[in-house]
């Protein structure tokens, strides 16, 4: 995860907006791995934070190409660098979470009884 570790250390966005949207791009495309990591917040009531979600989920509900009104809404909150940071951050997001729902990539959590230490859900 050298990539997402990157974007986290090295992106103009907040940490907690790209969590959010992390979460918001891993409950839409159903990676059971990347959902483990945390559920979207509910109710946002952070207006830039809101807009970078809604952003998120219209990326990963259309195969259609964003209309520019989608940016102009942007811009409101981000500078051009900040959208061009959270567009890639939302398609690595997608793709990352794809790769994961397409193989089935397992949960991997402390089993208490295991001699090994750690065990994997399917």
């Amino acid at each position: 995860m050298v990539l997402l570790d990157s974007f986290y250390q090295n992106c103009d966005l907040d940490r907690k907006l790209q969590e959010e949207v992390r979460r918001t791009v891993a409950y839409q495309m159903g990676c059971a791995y990347c959902m483990s990591h945390g559920c979207p917040t509910q109710i946002i009531e952070d207006a830039k934070i809101k807009a970078a979600v809604d952003f998120a989920k219209k990326v990963t509900q259309t195969q259609r190409q964003i209309a520019p009104l989608d940016i102009e809404i942007l811009k409101e909150y981000f500078s051009d660098k900040e959208i061009s940071e959270l567009c890639a951050f939302i398609c690595y997001g997608v793709g990352l979470a794809r790769f994961g729902a397409v193989l089935n990539v397992d949960v991997l959590f402390e089993h208490p009884e295991s001699s090994l230490g750690n065990s994997y859900v399917r």
